[in-house]
C-alpha cells in the first residue's frame, strides 16, 4: 500500500494559482506488441494427379444418317432383264390392252397387234412361235378380237404405245407384214471365212438348210474345213452341225442355233444387226430367230455370213 501512495504522490503537482491537486495523466504506454502467433497450419495439399497413360484413340462411332422424309413412290418400272420372262411381257401387253380398249373391244375386229422390240436380247425372248401363240390366246381369252400378232425388231413408229423399256405396241389394219421375202442369199461378209460356194440361194422349197464346217447335202451351207485354206484359222472353229435355217410360212425364214453352236459347249453364234450397238447372242436351240435383210451371222471365231433378201 505504501508503495502505491508513493507513486501517487509522485504524479501530483501543485499550482501557484490553485492549490487543487490534479493528477497528471499518465503518459500513454506503447501498446504491447502482440506476441507472434504461430502461423496456422496449412491443410495438406493433395498430391498432383499423375497423368494417366495415353490410351489409343477410339474410332468415332458412326452417326446414324438422318432420316429422310418419305417420298411419293415412283411409277412402277419393268424388272431387270434377268427376271423379265415371256409371261411377264404377255401380262404387260394384256394390261395395256385393257387400259386402252377396255369396253371397246369391237373396234379391234380384224385388226392386228404389232409388238416392236428395240433390245436384241429381249427380241430373242419374244420372237418365238410359242410366245406368238400364248399372246394371241391371252388376247382372245380377254375378249380382244385381234386377228394376228407380230413381233418386229427396231424402234417403234410414231404413234405406238410404249409398254416397257425397249418395247412398244401398235394396232394396224390388214395383214401383218412379213419381214422376210420369199428368197435370200448367203455370202461371206468382207472375206471373213470361206464358203464351199461363193453364194448360196435360200428358198422356201429348199428349207431346211444345215450350216456347218464341211456340211454335206443339197440343202447344206458348207464352211470350208481344209487346213490349206487361207481362212482356216477362222473356219476351224465352226462346228459340223452349227446352225440351220427353216421356212415357216407367213413368218418367213427363221434361224436356229444347234446345240453344238452354243456357248455352253464352248462355241458361239451371234447376229450383228444394223442399228443395234450390241451383238445378239443365240444360245437356245429351241428359239427361232427372224433374220432381217443385212444381218451378219457370226459363227465360231468370226466366220461371218451376210444374209441378203431377194425377190
Amino acid at each position: 500500500m505504501a508503495n502505491f501512495f508513493k507513486k501517487l504522490v509522485g504524479h501530483l503537482t501543485v499550482s501557484d494559482e490553485d492549490t487543487t491537486v490534479t493528477p497528471k495523466a499518465p503518459a500513454p504506454k506503447p501498446a504491447p506488441k502482440p506476441a507472434p502467433q504461430p502461423a496456422p497450419a496449412q491443410p495438406a495439399q493433395p498430391a498432383a494427379p499423375q497423368p494417366a497413360p495415353e490410351q489409343p484413340a477410339k474410332p468415332e462411332a458412326p452417326q446414324p444418317a438422318p432420316k429422310s422424309e418419305p417420298k411419293t413412290p415412283a411409277a412402277k418400272s419393268a424388272p431387270d432383264d434377268a427376271i423379265i420372262t415371256e409371261a411377264y411381257i404377255i401380262k404387260t401387253v394384256l394390261e395395256a390392252m385393257r387400259r386402252l380398249f377396255g369396253g371397246k373391244q369391237k373396234v379391234l375386229k380384224d385388226r392386228n397387234l404389232v409388238l416392236w422390240v428395240s433390245d436384241g436380247a429381249r427380241f430373242i425372248l419374244v420372237d418365238t412361235m410359242e410366245f406368238h401363240d400364248n399372246l394371241l390366246c391371252g388376247l382372245t381369252n380377254d375378249g380382244f378380237p385381234i386377228n394376228d400378232v407380230a413381233v418386229k425388231p427396231g424402234e417403234a413408229p410414231e404413234g405406238s404405245t410404249p409398254i416397257m423399256d425397249a418395247m412398244a405396241m401398235e394396232i394396224v389394219n390388214g395383214k401383218v407384214p412379213v419381214m422376210s421375202k420369199s428368197k435370200a442369199e448367203i455370202t461371206i461378209f468382207q472375206g471373213r471365212g470361206t464358203l464351199a460356194k461363193p453364194t448360196y440361194l435360200i428358198t422356201p422349197q429348199g428349207a431346211p438348210y444345215a450350216i456347218g464346217r464341211n456340211a454335206e447335202g443339197d440343202s447344206a451351207i458348207s464352211i470350208v474345213g481344209d487346213p490349206n485354206d487361207p481362212n482356216y484359222e477362222r473356219n476351224k472353229y465352226v462346228r459340223s452341225h452349227h446352225a440351220r435355217i427353216e421356212y415357216m410360212g407367213d413368218h418367213g425364214f427363221r434361224f436356229f442355233v444347234e446345240q453344238d453352236g452354243t456357248y455352253s459347249v464352248g462355241s458361239r453364234t451371234q447376229i450383228r444387226r444394223k442399228g443395234m450397238a450390241e451383238l445378239i447372242e443365240l444360245n437356245n436351240p429351241r428359239q427361232a430367230f427372224e433374220l432381217k435383210d443385212g444381218d451378219v451371222i457370226i459363227l465360231g471365231k468370226n466366220v461371218e455370213l451376210l444374209w441378203t433378201l431377194v425377190m
